[in-house]
């Protein structure tokens, strides 16, 4: 008996001598400070087998928020080479808004979830506001997730030889100009809603205070006293390189916030170049295909989704 309780005696002190685990083991270390995101994904179901992650971190930069997107995964099973890749650009004056809004929509996210329900990839993507960085810090943003899906596709199975650049407003703005001033990695097709497209006929446009105010934020001088170089390096007419992709235009022309003529200015400028280029004038809507009522409203914005839709899958 006493043999027995010396061995337990020393079972008991081993197990007492050994240390409890720290709080930092496991713990890793890179070999310098850094600005990654490892918070696990946030991940969400939609109709029809849609995946969605939320918050994807792309970009970095020190003294700003990190820069994230909002990625909408088809269902499988997926062509053998990736789904073809929409990269949303949302509006806002260039000083508000985010991935998950879009004009009068109540359900964006719903909007991008049946795009990937018919075999696309949607990317939604946050930028640097005017209030934060002038131009060109959204544009730069821009290329900067562009780069990102490019360097992922093998990860989300993206066929990055077929993708769609489409913005609403200032996204249409910040679109066209990372569609149309590109040489390498350039976008298949490129769609516009009610975008700003030329500066200096904005400029010289009467009336229209909100935009231009707005413009003049981004730019860090008031339209009418800028530079015409830097109106001129700001506006997707004036930074196109060859015929440009595929695009679609789509405006109201009773828009009072962007005149529609936006729209016929770029529309122009890509037919003299040889371009594909298609354009829908709403009759009676104004900005954002806000119509005389709800009902109105409701039919533009249906219409101009089912042509984007067309649209896409007639040159995507």
């Amino acid at each position: 008996m006493r043999r027995a309780g010396l061995l337990a005696s020393v079972v008991l002190f081993a197990a007492c001598s050994q240390s409890p685990p720290l709080f930092t083991d496991g713990i890793q270390l890179a070999a310098k400070a850094q600005q990654l995101d490892a918070y696990p994904l946030r991940s969400a179901s939609f109709a029809g087998g849609v995946r969605s992650l939320a918050d994807v971190v792309y970009a970095t930069h020190e003294g700003f928020r990190p820069l994230n997107l909002d990625l909408y995964l088809p269902p499988e099973p997926l062509p053998a080479a990736g789904a073809p890749l929409i990269i949303y650009v949302h509006g806002g004056g260039w000083a508000g808004g985010h991935a998950r809004a879009s004009g009068a929509f109540t359900d964006f996210p719903g909007v991008l979830a049946r795009f990937a329900a018919r075999g696309y990839a949607v990317a939604s993507i946050n930028y640097r506001l005017s209030g934060e960085a002038r131009f060109p810090a959204p544009l730069d943003d821009l290329r900067a997730a562009m780069a990102w899906l490019h360097k992922q596709a093998s990860i989300y199975a993206l066929d990055t030889s077929r993708v769609a650049l489409w913005g609403g407003s200032a996204g249409g703005h910040l679109a066209a100009l990372a569609a149309l001033d590109c040489t390498t990695e350039c976008p298949t097709v490129l769609v516009s809603w009610y975008g700003v497209h030329d500066l200096q006929a904005l400029r010289d446009t009467p009336g229209y205070p909100a935009i231009k105010h707005a413009a003049g934020l981004l730019l860090g001088c008031e339209l009418t006293r800028c530079d015409l170089a830097v109106l001129q390096a700001a506006s997707p007419v004036e930074r196109m390189q060859g015929r440009g992709p595929a695009t679609l235009l789509i405006h109201g022309d009773a828009d009072r916030v962007v005149p529609y003529e936006q729209t016929l200015l770029l529309a122009d400028r890509l037919r003299r170049r040889g371009g594909t280029v298609r354009t829908l004038i709403v009759p009676g809507a104004g900005h954002s295909l806000v119509g005389a009522d709800q009902a109105a409203t409701t039919a533009d914005n249906k219409a101009a989704l089912e042509a984007t839709l067309e649209f896409l899958q007639q040159n995507l």
